[in-house]
């Protein structure tokens, strides 16, 4: 059967026993909504105009509609799968547990969850979190009217985040992976993505990573992100004059990078580290890890590194850049880099200058081009 239950006031469990069983639940509250004890039921819909939203469900749920307004937060938590309608936060926290289960979209023509203060989906408390969103069906988000907030914890399944609507950066408060199988992160805005809180993947998971920004914003990266086991990491901006920094360390320990820029690729502080198996970077602009900027973020590659700066210079030159392959360049004008051992130098097909520093021996694999001067110490 199905229930509603209407209050010019507050819907609460006041004396901790008030479990609902229905097909589909509707709650309408003028005040607080709060049933904690643990309903079981397959559709929830809720709306009120001041306080909280806090449901607790033993069963598999669907959210069908839940408007919050005024004061305090929305909080749903679940026994089994969450499949997500549409969750309007009033400018306040939204936090989604579904504890053994996935968080997937079930309204594909429309936003999930906006006008959130933060968007939580799973948390430090969530038991066993599967995955939030799937390849197929992302979970949409945003905030009209400033950086959309996502924080995001799964195990058992892939994180898949998307965000078109809306002006402000996609800002990631932390995503957390623990599984141990090969489950990607996707990741993706049209106005930017700025990581500013810690993004890890355990070592043993050896997915993909992608943050995605088109359009306007760029990426930041002001906190670390590592990567472990063996996919790729992806950081892409497509929009004009967006550059991707890296302010933080990131790492993909086993697996490979790939920065891709329409614009140019920042380093950080000579302090911050860049690492990955094989590195590649191409850039519309410049790739700038220049000491002179204090941009040098040191890079770490055991394999092969490509570089490619179709819009201007390259300057890697960190004193402790490890480049254990062959590093080569498609596109640039100067070219000037530095490392702290030998160094094996591939094709080089930049246009201007080109400087190579190396504690060790310099090597040659390829044809090096450049219509300016050759430094090579």
């Amino acid at each position: 059967r199905d229930v509603t239950l209407q209050s010019g006031g507050d819907i609460t469990d006041s004396f901790g026993n008030a479990a609902i069983t229905a097909n589909i639940l509707t709650l309408q509250a003028g005040g607080k909504i709060d049933l904690n004890t643990g309903s079981s039921v397959n559709v929830f819909n809720a709306a009120n105009s001041g306080g909280n939203i806090h449901f607790s469900n033993l069963k598999p749920l669907t959210v069908g509609s839940v408007a919050h307004v005024g004061a305090g937060d929305t909080k749903i938590e679940n026994t089994g799968n969450i499949a997500l309608g549409t969750i309007d936060g009033g400018g306040a926290l939204v936090l989604l547990r579904a504890n053994g289960g996935n968080i997937t979209d079930n309204n594909s023509s429309a936003d999930n969850v906006f006008n959130a203060s933060r968007i939580d989906f799973n948390d430090a408390s969530t038991s066993n979190p599967g995955g939030v969103g799937t390849f197929a069906d992302s979970i949409e988000v945003y905030h009209a009217t400033g950086a959309t907030l996502v924080s995001a914890t799964a195990k058992n399944g892939g994180i898949y985040l998307q965000k078109t609507s809306g002006t402000g950066l996609l800002d990631l408060q932390g995503i957390t992976h623990d599984g141990t199988s090969s489950h990607d992160i996707d990741i993706q805005s049209d106005t930017g993505i700025v990581n500013n809180t810690g993004f890890v993947t355990a070592g043993t998971n050896n997915g993909n990573v992608l943050l995605q920004s088109s359009g306007t914003g760029g990426i930041a990266v002001n906190s670390d992100i590592n990567k472990g086991g063996s996919g790729t990491l992806t950081l892409r901006s497509t929009g004009a004059s967006q550059n991707i920094t890296l302010a933080g360390n990131v790492s993909a320990n086993s697996g490979n990078v790939v920065i891709e820029s329409a614009s140019d690729v920042v380093g950080g502080a000579s302090n911050k580290t860049l690492s990955g198996q094989n590195l590649t970077m191409v850039a519309g602009g410049v790739i700038n890890f220049d000491s002179a900027a204090s941009k040098d973020s040191k890079l770490q590659v055991p394999g092969t590194t490509s570089l490619t700066a179709s819009g201007g210079y390259i300057v890697a030159d960190n004193a402790t850049n490890e480049f254990g392959g062959i590093v080569s360049v498609s596109s640039g004008t100067n070219v000037k880099l530095v490392d702290k051992d030998a160094i094996t130098l591939g094709n080089l097909s930049h246009t201007g200058n080109l400087s190579v520093t190396a504690g060790g021996a310099v090597t040659g694999s390829g044809v090096i081009g450049g219509a300016g001067y050759a430094s090579v110490t």
